[in-house]
């Protein structure tokens, strides 16, 4: 429109009307979006929350060989409901580790996945990183190292015990019980994350005797005297013990049941 015609639209202001308008102000259009977290869901065993294993200090005993380690796996299976293909990696800490599907079964999710060999627990080799494809599943599995070396941790002092290892004592439960709990970390490749809490439950022996001494009384020479002494294990864990004499001479060498 002329510039004449603006200007005595203007001027004769109620007596001329235009049905578009003119110096409208700017238009304002408010955009929103919504960005869903990356999240896979996770199947464990039925109504658990948090993924456990149960084990026994005993489990480390061959015969009257200790061995040095006594491996515990759960499985566990992720989803990927998404309409676009996930790239995770699979973190966990001492004592515990992750077996991993071979590349074939990751991307094919195979109902019988081949998994690859236990890296050592503190291994400092970077996790592998798995591709989850769109509505397909993977199954991984996740293990707890048992060894000689954690059940020290029960005569250890205090500040020398990871704050992840917890001594628990109870009698109505079978006794001692060492818990390590943690978490399953699924980092994905946007560096969100996504956790599983975990916990492990290590049951140990509690040997108990009947007395607190033994007193034969007078002996004469030649005089053989015998007193019982009765010995029980209050634990939720076998074990093997001995008795030992004066300076250390063994006399006795058995194991005792939970």
């Amino acid at each position: 429109m002329p510039n004449a015609v603006i200007q005595a639209a203007e001027e004769l202001l109620g007596n001329v009307s235009r049905a578009q308008g003119h110096k409208l102000e700017p238009l304002r259009l408010d955009l929103q979006a919504h960005v869903k977290p990356a999240t896979v869901t996770v199947q464990m065993g039925e109504d658990e929350e948090v993924l456990q294993f149960f084990a026994a200090a005993s489990d480390l005993l061959d015969g009257d060989t200790l061995r040095q380690e006594c491996i515990l796996e759960r499985t566990l299976q992720l989803g990927n409901g998404t309409d676009m293909p996930l790239s995770i990696r699979l973190l966990v800490q001492p004592p515990f580790s992750v077996m991993l599907p071979s590349q074939d079964n990751a991307h094919t999710a195979s109902s019988s996945p081949r998994f690859h060999p236990h890296r050592p627990p503190g291994s400092a080799e970077r996790p592998a990183t798995l591709l989850l494809q769109p509505k397909r599943n993977m199954r991984v599995k996740v293990a707890f190292h048992l060894s000689a070396s954690i059940l020290t941790y029960q005569n250890r002092p205090l500040e020398e015990v990871p704050p992840s290892v917890t001594l628990l004592c109870s009698e109505e439960r079978g006794g001692g019980r060492m818990c390590f709990e943690q978490s399953l970390t699924i980092q994905y490749s946007n560096n969100t994350a996504q956790t599983v809490p975990m916990a492990a439950y290590l049951g140990l022996p509690m040997l108990h005797l009947s007395c607190g001494s033994v007193d034969f009384g007078t002996c004469y020479v030649g005089q053989t005297r015998v007193r019982e002494v009765y010995l029980s294990n209050r634990g939720s864990s076998g074990s093997a013990w001995t008795a030992l004499i004066g300076t250390g001479t063994q006399i006795q060498h058995h194991r005792a049941a939970p």
